[in-house]
């Protein structure tokens, strides 16, 4: 499903300097068709940056990212964001939620700029399945920090990705809120058989994955599930 071989990836430290640091060096992984991958590691270890990078919306110094054998690396312009709108969906920390558009309509949208068909009948079970049956008309200013982020979930379920990103789902949530929404995330990917990243600093949530790596020195490491 995931195929990353020798991704590497620095930014200069000062506009005005050719100094670089380097934040991922030669990193491989590969990700199986259904897996729920959790990726941990200090702040600042570039996990957000390989996020960024799977998900289309950075660019490697080096290495590839192949998804169902698609190099992302061969993919330009519209090319790249017609297969990321297709493959990929993204929960951000911050949900990203479009203000003026009601809970129906930001679950829509993925679709509509994709001119897929919008069947009500789909949204609205999708909304039901995230705890939003009752909300399809309420905008994101009506919505509580919960049920925002299961709304950004909803959105990103809405194309039936092949492959789900998030970058701390829960972290801008309190914890009684943070777990519920975690619990239906996961009861959401397992259910779709999506094939999931999920960058995380909470290891009880990283222990609910198939399989922990820490990122570290710019590289992935394998960690126990006991730990």
């Amino acid at each position: 499903m995931i195929t990353i071989n020798q991704l590497s990836k620095s930014y200069q430290l000062t506009t005005d300097s050719s100094e670089k640091m380097t934040i991922l060096h030669d990193l491989n992984l590969t990700v199986q068709t259904g897996e729920v991958v959790a990726v941990v590691g200090a702040s600042g270890s570039g996990k957000s940056t390989l996020l960024g990078l799977v998900s289309g919306l950075d660019q490697p110094d080096h290495g590839e990212i192949l998804i169902h054998g698609k190099s992302l690396q061969s993919l330009r312009g519209n090319e790249l964001t017609n297969f990321r709108a297709s493959h990929i969906g993204v929960v951000f920390q911050q949900y990203h939620l479009v203000s003026h558009l009601t809970a129906f309509e930001n679950v829509s949208l993925p679709l509509e700029i994709l001119n897929k068909p919008v069947v009500k009948s789909d949204i609205i079970e999708l909304l039901k399945q995230v705890g939003l049956g009752h909300r399809l008309d309420h905008k994101p200013t009506q919505l509580s920090g919960g049920e925002s982020q299961r709304l950004a979930l909803a959105r990103a379920l809405a194309i039936k990705p092949s492959l789900l990103l998030a970058d701390e789902p829960s972290g801008s949530l309190d914890s009684e809120t943070g777990e519920k929404v975690m619990n239906l995330f996961f009861e959401q990917v397992r259910l779709h058989n999506t094939t999931t990243m999920l960058v995380t600093h909470d290891m009880d949530l990283a222990r609910r994955c198939d399989k922990i790596y820490k990122l570290h020195g710019g590289v992935l490491h394998p960690v126990s599930q006991a730990m």
